[in-house]
């Protein structure tokens, strides 16, 4: 009798600990956020997004039809004159380039959107290969839409 009443526990409990394990639908792991939606830059920033790159200088950019248009005024190389990308989904890329200092280079962007935070990351390396780093974006608020240092 009591090695029955041992087995009929150990039997209900493999049932319960098993049933448990397959009764979920999802596991969410550390390190692995659940997926978010499809979504684009635009439904995510709005149209009108600042970049911000590890040395402070904001890129102000127009957003729409999955076209990526805007400025940015470099502090030592001044006004960058064509700033021009595409964006599909959460990822997008951009380049800035014709600076009105002739010893300056163009820079490569590429990012992805985070619906959750409502911002945007990546990083950038230059024309030249010589440089390279990480910007955020979001969108624009007063604050954002001025220049601060640069170390470029």
């Amino acid at each position: 009798m009591k090695k029955t009443f041992i087995g009929m526990l150990l039997l209900v409990g493999l049932l319960f600990g098993c049933g448990t394990i397959y009764a979920q639908t999802s596991v969410d792991m550390p390190g692995n956020p659940p997926a978010e939606p499809d979504v684009t830059l635009e439904e995510v920033l709005g149209r009108d997004v600042c970049v911000v790159d590890n040395y402070g200088i904001v890129y102000n950019l127009t957003v729409g039809g999955g076209v990526i248009t805007g400025t940015a005024e470099h502090p030592s190389c001044g006004q960058y004159s064509d700033v021009s990308g595409t964006y599909t989904g959460k990822s997008f890329s951009m380049h800035v380039g014709n600076p009105s200092n002739p010893n300056c280079v163009g820079y490569t962007f590429t990012g992805v959107v985070n619906s959750r935070t409502k911002t945007a990351s990546g990083t950038w390396v230059n024309d030249g290969g010589g440089g390279s780093g990480s910007f955020t974006a979001a969108l624009c608020s007063n604050k954002n839409k001025s220049n601060k240092r640069s170390k470029r």
